[in-house]
């Protein structure tokens, strides 16, 4: 049985690869040092590659009928676990093997092309971008995205791809040139307000609007995402995140014990849209409960709050250790500040928290709003949140914790996905090149 995708690996691809590896630590040590933030990091992703990678053959999913998926996605494969790697692997799952284009390792000492054979049908082709540059600054130069696309293409089986599906306006050059070569439809996974980060040029804006006019299908994560491309797109789908179910078991239905400190935590990236306010004044309103913050401290106010003698920050965890982690808590945090970015955020967290069975306090924003109490309870300030953290304690039953599981049975990572080839098949079907102006 053969694969859909085919990178031989050169006898030179190991020295480059160490030698990138040891430039990339490097660089990370420097950063870690400048700021004062050396700390847990999750693991790159292993080599050499699994015996036989380079003919793809070590799993029989590869081998199904249904056709391959391009996948330019928002982050790198080894970065935190999040809806890129969760919606590939759930594509994978469905029967499409999936090509997942890491360009993320910004290295003159790379391979023009590496593949490594990840997990149950999903490939990883890392890249060299000519030129370096920043994907989340700077547009992809249409000579690089040309020469990628080629690169890309180089290794791709005769099977015709269902579609080239683009999550960052990074790539918008690079799918427009693989959509217009493979005559596939082009698909834009509207998935952030990329202008609402910090140093992000309004240039980006630019290229997205160009993105998301000349893709047949928009996915938009939120109700905000999905504003713009409907007057620009023929077609808009909301696509919100998910929950791998398998992942976290369902709640196991003891009451908490009276007795013991009630335990809150939060998972994610603790950026400044992360709600310090609330949760010192939480902390230091409640002193008996434990808090927990898992994720890399990006903002020197959250790291301050590790001086609160009943808050601890315990650095990024990697996914595996995600149901764990919240199985420990009594209450799952959403603590974001009112902000552009984040009222266009549709929190994978709060869906990981419910399928757990946990009681949610979250920042009363669009995306959050959708869900009622008490699955979910809402805060508009500090004080409320203390408020609602005191009520999601004192109302919590496993009657309760099992109706947030069946909630979340609902949001799937396989009904996402489930949604998106419906939209897309009819596109695939007709033969339809992408749109173009």
């Amino acid at each position: 049985m053969s694969s859909s995708f085919f990178y031989p690996v050169r006898a030179h691809h190991r020295a480059l690869t160490a030698a990138g590896e040891v430039e990339r630590l490097a660089r990370a040590a420097v950063r870690g040092l400048r700021t004062g933030r050396l700390g847990r990091r999750l693991p790159a992703l292993p080599w050499p590659p699994a015996a036989g990678c380079e003919a793809a053959d070590l799993e029989a999913t590869l081998a199904g009928s249904k056709p391959p998926i391009l996948y330019l996605p928002a982050v790198a494969w080894q970065y935190r676990y999040q809806r890129p790697q969760h919606l590939a692997v759930a594509l994978a799952r469905s029967g499409h093997p999936v090509l997942y284009v890491d360009g993320f390792l910004r290295s003159r000492l790379l391979p023009a092309r590496q593949l490594t054979h990840v997990q149950g049908g999903v490939h990883v082709l890392r890249v060299r971008v000519p030129g370096r540059p920043d994907p989340y600054r700077q547009p992809l130069e249409p000579a690089a995205a040309a020469w990628l696309a080629a690169t890309i293409l180089a290794g791709l089986r005769h099977e015709r791809p269902l579609m080239v599906l683009v999550q960052l306006p990074f790539w918008a050059e690079l799918g427009c040139e693989l959509a217009r070569r493979l005559a596939v439809p082009l698909v834009y996974d509207r998935i952030d307000l990329h202008a609402g980060f910090p140093g992000v040029p309004p240039g980006i804006e630019v290229v997205e609007a160009r993105l998301i006019h000349q893709a047949d299908l928009v996915c938009a994560t939120a109700g905000l995402l999905a504003e713009r491309p409907r007057e620009l797109s023929p077609q808009v789908l909301r696509l919100p995140n998910g929950v791998d179910l398998e992942a976290f078991p369902p709640p196991a239905g003891a009451p908490r014990d009276p007795a013991a400190p009630v335990r809150v935590g939060y998972v994610g990236a603790l950026g400044p849209w992360f709600d310090v306010d609330a949760v010192e004044k939480a902390a230091r309103v409640l002193p008996g409960w434990r808090f927990r913050l898992a994720g890399r401290v990006e903002d020197s106010e959250i790291a301050a709050l590790s001086a609160l003698p009943n808050l601890k920050t315990v650095g990024e965890i990697p996914f595996a250790e995600v149901p764990g982690f919240l199985a420990g808590l009594d209450v799952a945090l959403v603590p974001f500040r009112d902000l552009p970015l984040t009222r266009a955020v549709d929190p994978v967290k709060l869906y990981e928290a419910l399928a757990t069975g946990l009681p949610v306090v979250a920042r009363r924003l669009p995306e959050t709003e959708r869900w009622s109490e008490p699955l979910v309870y809402l805060y508009d300030d500090p004080e409320g949140f203390v408020r609602q953290l005191r009520r999601a304690v004192a109302e919590q039953t496993p009657g309760l914790a099992r109706e947030r599981r069946r909630a979340a049975e609902g949001e799937s990572w396989d009904r996402r996905v489930a949604e998106l080839l419906q939209a897309v098949g009819p596109l695939a079907a007709g033969g339809r090149s992408p749109h173009r102006p």
